[in-house]
């Protein structure tokens, strides 16, 4: 029996949590975060997302982090 993959590099990203540091704004594709290892990346989202929220990494882009609010917005 095979078992998968662990993900690895900026797949390894991908679930995990970060702290929105400039708010992002979809329109303009401004916004940057902090990733839970300390980077900071620029940030993309769907949504607007304020500065000092939580949310959740759900892909890699180039040089950008597309992200969303967590589906549990508890954290």
């Amino acid at each position: 029996k095979r078992i998968p993959p662990s993900p690895v590099g900026l797949d390894a990203m991908v679930g995990r949590r970060a702290r929105v540091v400039e708010a992002i704004d979809p329109t303009t594709g401004q916004g940057q975060v902090r990733v839970e290892n300390g980077a900071q990346w620029r940030a993309i989202s769907d949504d607007p997302i304020p500065a000092e929220t939580w949310v959740q990494i759900l892909e890699v882009v180039g040089t950008r982090l597309r992200v969303s609010l967590p589906s549990d917005s508890t954290s």
